[in-house]
């Protein structure tokens, strides 16, 4: 299940991009984030609150972990929310932890 929650954020994430490049190319502006974007950044939010309540219920180094884990994630929001692209490798290694 997890693999392949992560494969499908990934096709998400590479249409959202995809498109973004056509439009530049295309001299096009930029176009608001699309369902595949939206699809990905609500994913990632919901990996940042399990995380946060796996820290909650962890003590010591594991806590720890999994509040670094929840700030990456974070990160990657705020970047996807920016308009910035990231590369699905990116948001996978982040998923694996």
């Amino acid at each position: 299940m997890k693999a392949y929650r992560i494969a499908t954020i990934s096709a998400a994430l590479i249409i959202g991009i995809g498109a973004t490049a056509l439009a530049d190319t295309a001299g096009i502006s930029k176009p608001a984030p699309s369902g595949a974007q939206d699809y990905v950044i609500s994913q990632l939010e919901s990996a940042s609150a399990e995380s946060d309540r796996q820290a909650a219920m962890t003590k010591g180094s594991g806590q720890q972990l999994y509040k670094m884990k929840r700030v990456q994630l974070n990160e990657l929001i705020e970047r996807l929310q920016r308009g910035e692209q990231v590369a699905p490798e990116e948001i996978d290694n982040v998923l694996k932890r």
